[in-house]
């Protein structure tokens, strides 16, 4: 009965160690300098049609949005912090606030599927 107990512990066992390994592999190569991965993830759940991206960072301000969805969510950053949008070159989107003072912002690739924005601290507080 004990044998047969600690046999069957080791078979749960390795499959349990096998999924743990995978997990951990595919975690690991999602981009870490956005900060916690599940914040993110929990921010990617909550987008939608009416919301096309997501805040999930203060310092620095950064939203999450389907990479499809730019336009929109250029329009919710810029109205969330009272900013114009002026335009965008590959990876930089350029705003200006009402004293026109430029700020700059920057999207990447997260997953296949989502990009973060990010809006330089230095820029939206007007320190050159």
């Amino acid at each position: 009965m004990k044998k047969s107990l600690t046999i069957l512990l080791a078979i749960l066992s390795i499959p349990t160690i096998l999924i743990l390994l995978v997990i951990f592999n595919y975690t690991s190569g999602l981009n870490q300098q956005e900060g916690s991965v599940v914040n993110v993830f929990k921010s990617i759940s909550k987008i939608s049609n009416s919301e096309p991206c997501i805040k999930f960072s203060e310092i620095p301000l950064k939203y999450i949005m389907k990479v499809l969805d730019f336009e929109k969510c250029e329009e919710i950053v810029a109205k969330d912090n009272n900013l114009i949008f002026d335009s965008q070159m590959g990876g930089g989107v350029f705003f200006h606030n009402l004293d026109n003072t430029p700020i700059y912002g920057e999207t990447r690739a997260y997953t296949t599927y989502f990009q973060v924005i990010e809006i330089q601290e230095e820029y939206k507080s007007g320190k050159h």
